[in-house]
């Protein structure tokens, strides 16, 4: 009996160890992916990987992303929603597919 109360004991306190840096870091995270998204478009075009015309792409993009975010958190005093968050990170993810792509393709400046 001691071992399944030891096992409930430890199975919690790695849920908490777990979830409370992935919940505390969760308004960061957006913030961290555009600054890193943007440092992988600068070097994609000091490299010459990615030609002013993707990179004029992505940044359109992720103008209206930040638009988008903006928007979201207005009406909701500074917050998003759990869902606004998913749609966010959802186009981060598709943004960032994209920037890989435009990376590797055989276009160059």
């Amino acid at each position: 009996m001691n071992s399944a109360i030891t096992k409930c004991v430890v199975a919690a306190a790695l849920v908490v160890a777990y979830a409370v840096p992935v919940l505390a870091d969760a308004p960061h995270d957006i913030n961290w992916r555009r600054h890193h998204q943007q440092e992988r478009i600068h070097q994609g075009m000091h490299s010459g990987q990615m030609t002013h015309r993707e990179a004029r792409n992505i940044e359109g993009r992720e103008h209206r992303f930040h638009q988008s975010e903006m928007r979201d958190r207005r009406h909701d005093h500074g917050h998003l929603t759990n869902r606004e968050r998913w749609n966010l990170s959802r186009r981060q993810n598709r943004m960032s597919h994209s920037i890989y792509r435009d990376k590797h393709n055989n276009h160059h400046q």
